[in-house]
């Protein structure tokens, strides 16, 4: 087996990584979650939810009665409506999830999250992620249950999962902390990019903040619809689309790179209501 991640593509490596990520309940809705083994949150949150992959690890925190429980394991990526049913449709981005054998709770959830500097759109990874889930190997339902088969099958699962994340230590594939939708209307962002990969070029003339597209994005489409940009510039619709997993056509009356299509504004080539969404900066 190949150990070495020069030696994978980055496709390969992708699959191999783990990342951590909390998702909430209350105590109206816990027993849903883990009947249906599905996690759910609203837009707020559907930036955290669609970079699940499958394969991560997950762990629901009951707000109201301050638990964290885990460890569970996704089983699909995070989507729209895998179940739109679910929670009378309130929460509409969702993962299939998997108990790493018997479901174990911990208390004061609010001191180990804030111990770890994390909320629900901060990703784990790494020694970080391997840090916490050595608080479930240590809880104390786990301790003193340990005779039970499967909460052995949990502590054989759990170690697995920190063996295969101490493979990757010092990989990283995801931001340290995920965006959220802006809850006003006065934005001021620092930079022009976000997350790992470059959005668009910065030393474009006009470019535009990749986070006002991304707030535009999340506020009037979903994950699948499409968005077009007819004035793409250095391609930051494009990018920041791919990222939210949106589709998304750009266009320019000059192209800067191989997938803005090259065309005057004035006559777009697609058919009435064809399109989700149009972004446009102009000049």
């Amino acid at each position: 087996m190949l150990t070495s991640s020069e030696k994978l593509t980055d496709s390969e490596k992708y699959n191999l990584l783990v990342r951590g990520f909390m998702l909430a309940c209350g105590e109206s809705t816990e027993a849903e979650c883990l009947t249906r083994m599905l996690f759910g949150t609203d837009r707020t949150y559907g930036p955290v939810v669609i970079r699940i992959r499958k394969g991560d690890l997950l762990f629901l925190n009951n707000i109201e009665t301050d638990s964290l429980h885990g460890v569970f394991r996704a089983v699909t990526d995070g989507g729209f409506n895998i179940e739109p049913k679910a929670w009378k449709g309130r929460y509409s981005y969702q993962v299939r999830v998997e108990t790493l054998g018997d479901k174990i709770t911990i208390n004061n959830a609010k001191s180990i999250l804030r111990r770890f500097g994390m909320t629900r759109n901060t990703p784990l990874h790494s020694k970080r992620l391997a840090a916490f889930l050595d608080f479930f190997l240590k809880a104390p339902s786990f301790v003193d249950s340990v005779a039970n088969s499967e909460t052995s099958k949990s502590h054989s699962l759990i170690l697995e999962e920190k063996e295969r994340i101490a493979s990757w230590t010092g990989e990283v594939d995801i931001e340290e902390e995920i965006p959220l939708i802006e809850s006003t209307t006065l934005w001021d962002f620092p930079k022009q990019s976000y997350g790992l990969k470059p959005k668009g070029n910065n030393k474009y003339a006009g470019v535009t903040p990749a986070l006002i597209i991304y707030n535009m994005m999340w506020r009037y489409t979903e994950p699948g619809d499409l968005v077009v940009d007819p004035m793409c510039g250095s391609g930051t619709t494009i990018d920041v689309g791919e990222e939210e997993k949106r589709r998304v056509i750009g266009y320019d009356i000059t192209s800067t790179r191989p997938d803005i299509i090259q065309n005057d504004a004035r006559h777009i080539p697609l058919e009435d209501n064809s399109v989700d969404m149009v972004f446009i900066d102009s000049p």
